[in-house]
């Protein structure tokens, strides 16, 4: 099990390559993962057909926003000409939060931060 995870959470690299991966530990585990990767597989095509560069994302399994209430999946966005630099967008899918607010049911919700400041300052027509 220890192996199991290790291996789980040493899986990074585009999207593509994570999912094949990620197929290939459920199967050598027997995890019934199916639905959640095609899930997964079927958002990373809807991004891609919307013309963003798929090949230029990182996925991280081990990756994880400061924030707890996140119940799914979570991203940062860092300006590519500096990708040590602190993100400048961040957020994910949090369905239970109004729960933990004090609703009597989850509610489902996906947000994001912008941090202006750290957007990338770019010349008009460039």
């Amino acid at each position: 099990q220890q192996a199991a995870i290790r291996r789980f959470l040493a899986i990074a690299g585009d999207p593509d390559s994570a999912s094949r991966e990620l197929r290939a530990l459920a199967d050598d585990a027997k995890l019934d993962l199916g639905a959640a990767l095609d899930s997964f597989d079927q958002r990373v095509g809807f991004l891609a057909a919307r013309g963003l560069p798929i090949e230029t994302f990182s996925y991280s399994t081990a990756f994880v926003r400061d924030l707890d209430y996140y119940t799914g999946f979570v991203f940062e966005a860092v300006d590519a000409a500096d990708p040590s630099a602190r993100p400048a967008v961040g957020g994910g899918r949090y369905d239970g939060l109004v729960r933990r607010l004090g609703a009597a049911v989850d509610v489902p919700a996906v947000g994001a931060a912008v941090w202006i400041e750290r957007l990338p300052v770019r010349e008009a027509g460039k």
